[in-house]
């Protein structure tokens, strides 16, 4: 949590009735919530970093160690986006429905409220 601490702040413009923005400059990688992604990806620089002076402990040059760190924030750079392309994929619930709603775009339920938006 330590490092939380000093994660960048956007600063809020606004008031309720008019409704809140962020002040243009103030938003940063960390600063808008993404607690959780902001530790996974410090996470992977630290394993990098980690694996780096392993590999230049145990007698590797500097060049090869920092290549090694390098395919190391590759394979992570490579599970999130195998993630966020795995979110993506409609199941066949979703799709059916999609289809649903291609075909009747104004159909209601029984209150009169739209059902496909």
């Amino acid at each position: 949590m330590k490092e939380y601490k000093y994660a960048p702040r956007p600063v809020l413009e606004g008031n309720a009735e008019t409704g809140y923005s962020y002040k243009a400059g103030t938003i940063q990688a960390g600063s808008t919530g993404e607690l959780s992604s902001y530790f996974k990806d410090k996470g992977a620089v630290i394993q990098a970093e980690y694996a780096e002076d392993r590999a230049k402990a145990s007698g590797m040059s500097s060049a090869e160690a920092k290549k090694l760190a390098a395919k190391k924030l590759e394979q992570f750079e490579a599970e999130k986006r195998a993630k966020a392309a795995e979110k993506n994929v409609l199941s066949e619930d979703a799709k059916k429905i999609k289809e649903f709603c291609a075909k009747n775009p104004d159909v209601t339920d029984n209150i009169g409220n739209k059902m496909c938006r």
